[in-house]
């Protein structure tokens, strides 16, 4: 399972806009949580610190969204 599975999810039933766009921003939202993922674990954290990173770091706020 994705671990960033819940934190998409959330996204996007927030994101209010159609589709396609809706469907390539998703996509570029996972692939920065990934990205940002792989860097913390690069730099040494633990899967658990690393993933809380990226959610912190990439995932969109209320007001961003």
């Amino acid at each position: 399972m994705n671990r960033f599975a819940a934190i998409l999810a959330d996204i996007n039933d927030r994101l209010d806009i159609p589709q396609p766009c809706k469907y390539r921003i998703m996509q570029e939202i996972a692939a920065d949580l990934e990205d940002a993922f792989e860097q913390f674990r690069a730099d040494g954290m633990h899967d658990e610190e690393a993933e809380l990173l990226a959610v912190e770091r990439i995932a969109a706020d209320d007001h961003v969204i």
